[in-house]
Formats: structure tokens, sequence, C-alpha cells
């Protein structure tokens, strides 16, 4: 491990493994990492920490045994074409650089098992060739945004263990969703991006997700368009979302931006007993929340944006989630109170307060082990409704977020005697009160951790 601050004259014609630092000092960083790799002839393992924007066309003509390539958080924009030469090549980290496409001859670098390419947020296409990696093990695309599509033809990379995100469309030369059918070796985290490209329940059949038993997270990613979908459309995405059933070992899944009017009905299928997480995100049109009682290991439920859906769990059949200990519902405005007989195991609570939507009044649960109440942007909540949070013995976080009306905090806030923390962020008209000196400043002085942001 080097740290570089001016011209640097260095001998790494033995050295098998390299970690430079560039400072910025440094005056022209490409040529003085060319210079200084001349004669790495040996060099296995090549880590560079630079502002770097440009490597030279020869970079890499002296690095031929190089198993492991790591040029991440540079600035760099292009790759040369000789990265070809670098046949040994096991690992390729170039996540969040400012790199637009990948040449087309990164193909030819066959022995390629992992290509990290997460935050690159210029990343518009990948090269053609890449079916012919065929011992790619990872494939990493995290909040890559830019990239629309996959190649045709990485149905045929059988080895992948890891595939962050699948894209599906972009015409003739994109995938589609049956290019999925033979990655059973796929492991961790899998998001499916563009599911309204998925034109039949044929189509959505072939990907057998239902196969892909080491698939622990699954995330069903539609593009929003917004605006009313014809009832034919909306049909049809209800259609492939119910054939596109997980294998039941599946922990977390996620629906984001569905426009159909009701969820699958495998989801609340007893079967799924592993699931632990359930998030379904701007799921606008649902009118139906999916039986998640009968979830026996269900731990996290998040709810956001689902305009039309109304929710009540009540009766006698002990569907009440018993292993929640965390609850997120924001931006549901037909939602008008919390279902009295949440688990009393529950965490963690995080909500809308409004006056026309969620209210704190009528029965209220009794939630004796919450530690962490998070009030989420209520732009027209002026006060707290009192008594229910002077129950809540154990809190131990309190965070309010987005509340501009907000005027003052809740009278019971002293008697919480477990309170650590207290969190006000774009609360405007709290802040001055809630200074050191203020005149809420007596009621939360003996809160060990406050956090003020404005």
């Amino acid at each position: 491990m080097v740290e570089i601050r001016k011209q640097a004259s260095l001998n790494l014609s033995n050295v098998r493994h390299s970690f430079l630092i560039l400072s910025d000092e440094v005056h022209d960083e490409a040529d003085e990492v060319a210079s200084i790799l001349h004669k790495a002839h040996k060099l296995r393992t090549f880590l560079l920490h630079s502002s770097i924007t440009r490597v030279p066309y020869n970079f890499f003509h002296h690095l031929r045994c190089l198993r492991a390539l790591d040029l991440s958080q540079t600035r760099l924009n292009k790759l040369p074409q000789s990265v070809e030469q670098l046949k040994h090549l096991r690992y390729l980290d170039l996540s969040y650089t400012h790199i637009e496409e990948l040449p087309e001859l990164v193909s030819n670098c066959r022995n390629l098992q992992t290509l990290r390419l997460n935050a690159c947020a210029r990343l518009y296409k990948l090269p053609r060739g890449m079916r012919k990696m065929i011992f790619m093990r990872h494939l990493e695309l995290e909040d890559t945004h830019m990239l629309k599509f996959l190649r045709q033809g990485v149905g045929r990379l059988t080895e992948l263990r890891t595939l962050t995100d699948f894209i599906v469309g972009g015409g003739d030369e994109g995938c589609k969703c049956g290019e999925l059918k033979n990655l059973n070796h796929l492991q961790g985290r899998l998001r499916i991006i563009g599911l309204e490209n998925v034109r039949s329940t044929d189509e959505a059949r072939e990907a057998e997700l239902y196969k892909k038993q080491h698939v622990h997270a699954l995330i069903l990613d539609y593009d929003s368009i917004g605006g009313g979908l014809l009832d034919e459309e909306v049909k049809r995405r209800e259609n492939v979302l119910e054939i596109l059933q997980p294998n039941t070992n599946l922990k977390e899944f996620e629906i984001w931006n569905y426009e159909g009017s009701k969820l699958p009905s495998w989801i609340e299928d007893p079967v799924f007993s592993n699931l632990v997480k359930v998030n379904l995100m701007n799921c606008s049109k649902c009118k139906k929340l999916p039986g998640l009682g009968k979830l026996p290991s269900l731990k996290c439920l998040i709810i956001e944006g689902m305009e039309e859906e109304e929710w009540e769990l009540r009766g006698g059949d002990g569907e009440v989630m018993p292993s929640l200990l965390q609850l997120e519902i924001r931006d549901c405005p037909k939602l008008k109170a919390l279902p009295y007989n949440l688990p009393p195991l529950l965490r963690k609570l995080a909500l809308n307060i409004t006056n026309d939507g969620m209210s704190l009044e009528g029965p209220l649960p009794v939630l004796p082990n919450l530690n962490h109440l998070v009030i989420w942007y209520s732009p027209e909540l002026t006060s707290f409704p009192c008594g229910w949070l002077g129950q809540l013995k154990a809190l131990q976080t309190r965070e309010i977020y987005r509340c501009p009306m907000l005027g003052s905090l809740p009278e019971e806030l002293p008697h919480l005697t477990m309170l650590r923390e207290l969190k006000i962020t774009c609360c405007p008209l709290l802040v001055d009160r809630c200074r050191d000196g203020g005149e809420d400043w007596d009621n939360i002085a003996h809160i060990p951790c406050i956090k003020i942001f404005t």
C-alpha cells in the first residue's frame, strides 16, 4: 500500500498485490499510474484510490497476470479497449465511477467471475458479447438507474449466483422475463425491473421463479407511468403478478409501483411461512390488503402510497401477525385508524397522523414494548392527540419528520422516563421551542440525545 503525494519512482517488478492512493498533489494522475505500473508484470491485484478520470490506452499492456482490478470510486469515464488483454481477470469493480459504457472487448475477458457496476450514474448500456462470459458468478447493478435494459443472452450465464437487478424490456436487444429460467443458482437479493413489459402470463411463467430456492429477497418493480390504465392492462398486470410466484424459501418480498387493483393471492398463503419482511410501495390502486396475519414469521411490514386502501384488522381468528416487530404506514389517506389488536411485541411504529386521515382516536392498540415511534410527513398536523403516547412506557426513540404545522410537543413527554433520543427534522415551528431555553425545553431536558435538523 503506497500513498503518492508527488511524482514517485516505484519498482513494482516483483509485487503481486498493490493498493495505490494518489493525493491531489499529483499533477497528472493517469500518466503517474501508467509509469508506476510499467514494470509490474507480475501484479495479480491492483486497487486504486484516486480522482483519476482517464487511463491511457496501453494501461493494461503490462498487467497480463492481473486477477483483480478495483477502480471503484474514481472519476473514470471510459475503459480502454486494451482491457481485453486481461485474460486472467476474475474480478472487476467499476462501482461509483462516471463510466458510460463498457467496451465490447471486455466480453473477451472470458474468465471474469465478478463484475461490480453499482451506482454508475452514467452507465446506459452493457456489451453485446456478455453472453460469452459464461463463468460469470456475480453481476451487481444496484442503483445504476440509467441502465434501461440487459442484453439478450443473460440467460446463458447459468453460473450466476448474484444478479442484483434483472431488467425486462429493451425491444429486440433486451431481455424478456423468460431469460431467468435457467438461472437457478441465483441467491440472495433479486430485483426484477420493468414488469410492465411482460406481455403475457406465458412469458411470466417461463421465468420459473418458484425454482429459485436460494433467492431470499425478491423485489418486483414496475415503472410507474402515471395516469389511468385501461381495464385490460390492469387485468394483465394482475395475472402476470399471480404467475410470478416465488419459491417458498423467500424471506423478504417487495412490490413497487404496481397499478393493479389486487395483490397476488399467494402472498397470504401459509406456505410462505419464512417471510419476515413485506414492503408494499406505491401500490396506489390496490383496494384490499392481503391476509398477512397468516404469515407467522412476519416481523416487518411497510405500506406506502396505497391511496385506495382501508385496513381493518379485527375478527376472532387470531390473524394478528403475532411476530410483527416493525410497522410503517405512509401516504394511505383512506386509512383512518390503526388496527386495535396489533401484536404487543411491536417495537417500531412509523406513520402519518393527519386531521382528515390517520388519527389516534377510538380504540388504540396496547403496545407495551414499543421503543421507537416515528411521526412521518404529516403536513396538516398541528398538535398531538392526548392520552395514547403516555401509554408507551418503553419508548426510547422518538422521531418527528416533516411536520411543518406542528406547534408543540405532546404533554406526556416528560413522563416517558425511558426516552433516550429525540429527533426533530424539518419542523420549523418546533425548532425554537425545543432549543435550550425554548418553551418546550423543560419537557425534553431529561432526554440524553436531542437532534434537531432544520
